[in-house]
């Protein structure tokens, strides 16, 4: 997988803001979304394809699903917004 320097990031015209530090430097990181029954049969690799950006403060992750869920994930067209995580409670 490839990953790239922290660097501002923008989504459907959007400038991407970190929901919990409020940083906007991000690194990208081409991933899959894993689910636990293609992976539980060997298959976890037919899973479809996200870009991650991890915030270069506090390393928040924010995903997004590569616009048709294929192998274009590194493309900076991505629209398709994931639910966000909620923040976690210590």
């Amino acid at each position: 997988m490839t990953e790239s320097e922290a660097k501002e990031v923008t989504v459907s015209g959007n400038k991407l803001e970190c929901p919990i530090c409020k940083n906007d430097k991000f690194r990208k990181r081409a991933t899959l979304m894993k689910t636990v029954g293609m992976y539980d049969i060997g298959l976890d690799w037919l899973n479809m394809k996200a870009t991650a950006y991890i915030c270069s403060k506090c390393h928040h992750v924010i995903m997004f699903q590569a616009p048709d869920g294929g192998m274009d994930v590194m493309s900076e067209s991505v629209t398709k917004p994931l639910r966000p995580m909620p923040p976690i409670k210590r």
